[in-house]
């Protein structure tokens, strides 16, 4: 039995619709999903965290914009990652 990639089953997952885009078009980019934890408790109760193997792809011209997505650089050198991406609405959010 091969290795479960979280990229072949990205309809399942119960991502929020905000994010849904995003997280196609960096798989498009040959991002990889390393974890995805639906009962993350951070940063709200209700909140699903994806942990993705690279960057999220900033600056691409075409990255995916939505209203209620915040896309950003972290500059918290007390992270583990280098960019993130949040659904202010759902409250998911996606690290890479």
């Amino acid at each position: 039995m091969g290795k479960f990639k979280y990229e072949d089953h990205l309809e399942t997952l119960g991502l929020c619709e905000c994010l849904i885009a995003l997280i196609q078009f960096e798989v498009k980019q040959g991002n990889k999903i390393s974890g995805y934890d639906t009962h993350a408790k951070w940063p709200k109760e209700e909140s699903h965290l994806i942990y993705l193997k690279q960057s999220l792809h900033l600056k691409n011209l075409n990255f995916p914009q939505h209203p209620n997505v915040q896309a950003q650089v972290n500059r918290d050198m007390h992270s583990n990652w280098h960019t993130d991406a949040y659904c202010t609405m759902h409250h998911h959010l996606i690290i890479g």
